[in-house]
């Protein structure tokens, strides 16, 4: 490491390592059970090959990772961590990825300084154990950026065809793709322009090159265009409406840092600064930083694709009608945390620079502990736990809304029946089409009386919550419906506590035997 004797360049070596470590094994630690979008994600890939597809025109996603994890689970099994360790090897592999793209960009010191961000990057972490496609997003993103670079560099025919799977490969992963491939599609136009301009021909066809291989992405994902076109009329966003533009940077910086706490939040801004100080800063000498507010030529092709997504996927999201999760920035953040170790690599005092980095590192690993390791993801296992403490095998268990199904059905005994709101459905998977005009056309007394003909003589648990925008007020009926219908109702779990996803679980006895 730069500016050091032999001590200091050990003492550096040794740190890094340490937060590479801890980093990788993060990533595989995650000990809560399988959320709605993790159980959701296995129900869906445990499907035979060839119906993964089809199901997922009732779902929003395109199916790459589906059938990774299909293949996945045929080898190491669907236990929490195995599901999980095939994004934790995503996650790992973004590593090696940071560092090149990272050196390119600004050298060793700036590689170095990057692979330790993202070792103990919150949101990269958090990513990378979860059984669902952002790790690989991120990764794909990458490698795009060091193949799309190379190729502008030094234009070869096996280049532009790493350029176009990849940005296939991207475009079939997630949604989002599509306006990231837009917003680097514009700046390439607008690079090819500038290169004619100047009669720079050699970089101009280099730069069109590019551009046809990413159409040649493009191209190879038109066999799911039909299936995104059905999702986007029938499946969207029920879930969610869309944010203004401050609401979506104000959640992306929190999820960045790992959340809305205070430790996260100074961590998400500080990495704010640290990409503005990348982006506009100059060491002047060890002490003072120069600000251009032209922006610096390193850190101005990422910052404008950042932006640019950005900007396109709000303007798609506002005439779509669909919403936002800071989970989908996954196919900007690489680029962010580039920029942020650009921003370190300005501080020019060894001792400050290291300090604020020791800093950066540090909110780092506890953000990324509390969201990879302590905190409890989803209250399905408390559920789970209450039902079997109170309840008999064949005792029905409904969960409103469905959304509560596929995470409860993974830590409940098959011995236990479940059936979803609105129409008694498998917990098994969501069917999201049409998904508000359904739960607005069904009736909760209707679904109650439904629900004590199917139990029979058996008990009802009904794990139900308040806080979802498809069922405001709807789940709250079907709790006065079944208390109608099975006097004696109590509370077993309560709707409370620091997880993503909560639920409460009332109990409704089995009827009294009758006389004789």
């Amino acid at each position: 490491m730069p500016e050091s004797g032999p001590l200091g360049v050990w003492l550096d070596r040794l740190g890094l390592v340490a937060v590479l470590a801890v980093g990788v094994a993060l990533r595989f630690v995650a000990r809560s059970s399988l959320w709605l979008d993790e159980a959701l994600t296995v129900d869906i890939s445990r499907l035979p090959l060839g119906r993964i597809g089809p199901w997922l025109r009732h779902d929003g996603h395109p199916p790459l990772y589906y059938w990774m994890l299909h293949g996945w689970i045929d080898v190491f099994g669907s236990t929490n961590t195995s599901v999980r360790a095939l994004s934790g090897m995503f996650g790992v592999l973004l590593l090696p990825l940071v560092w090149l793209a990272a050196k390119r960009l600004g050298g060793r010191r700036v590689a170095w300084i990057a692979v330790a961000i993202a070792a103990v990057c919150p949101f990269a972490v958090r990513y990378s154990s979860e059984a669902r496609m952002y790790s690989l997003v991120m990764a794909l993103v990458l490698a795009l950026w060091l193949v799309g670079t190379d190729a502008l560099e030094r234009p070869t025919w096996w280049r532009r065809v790493a350029v176009a799977l990849l940005s296939a490969a991207l475009l079939w992963s997630h949604y989002w793709a599509m306006w990231f491939l837009a917003a680097a599609g514009v700046l390439l136009v607008i690079h090819a322009w500038s290169m004619h301009r100047q009669q720079r021909t050699g970089e101009r066809n280099a730069t069109l090159g590019v551009i046809g291989s990413i159409v040649a992405g493009g191209v190879l994902f038109l066999p799911w265009v039909s299936s995104l076109l059905y999702q986007s009329a029938h499946t969207g966003t029920p879930w969610a409406k869309p944010s203004v533009p401050t609401e979506v940077v104000a959640v992306s910086v929190a999820d960045i840092g790992g959340g809305a706490k205070g430790d996260n939040l100074v961590l998400g801004w500080s990495l704010v600064i640290l990409v503005l100080l990348g982006l506009f800063g100059a060491a002047v000498d060890r002490y003072r930083v120069e600000l251009d507010f032209r922006s610096r030529q390193q850190g101005r092709v990422p910052a404008l694709l950042i932006v640019l997504t950005l900007a396109v996927a709000m303007a798609a999201m506002w005439a779509t009608g669909s919403g936002f999760a800071s989970r989908y920035n996954a196919v900007w953040v690489p680029l962010f945390l580039l920029l942020a170790a650009l921003g370190v690599s300005r501080i020019g005092a060894p001792g400050i620079r290291r300090g604020v980095l020791a800093v950066v590192l540090l909110l780092g690993v506890v953000g990324t502990v509390r969201v990879a390791v302590t905190h409890t993801r989803t209250e399905a296992g408390v559920a789970a736990a209450g039902i079997q403490a109170t309840g008999h095998p064949g005792d029905l268990v409904l969960t409103c809304p469905d959304q509560l199904g596929p995470s409860l059905r993974r830590v409940l005994p098959s011995s236990f029946r479940m059936a979803t709101y609105p129409h008694l459905a498998s917990p098994a998977l969501v069917d999201w089409v049409d998904y508000k005009k359904r739960v607005d056309e069904a009736s909760p007394a209707t679904f109650a009386k439904q629900a004590v003909a199917l139990a029979g003589d058996h008990a009802i648990f009904l794990a139900w919550t308040s806080t979802y925008v498809t069922h405001k007020g709807i789940c709250e009926d079907v709790v006065t419906e079944l208390s109608a219908l099975r006097p004696g109702a109590h509370q077993v779990v309560a709707d409370d506590g620091d997880y993503f996803e909560h639920e409460a679980v009332m109990f409704y006895p089995a009827p009294a035997a009758s006389p004789g």
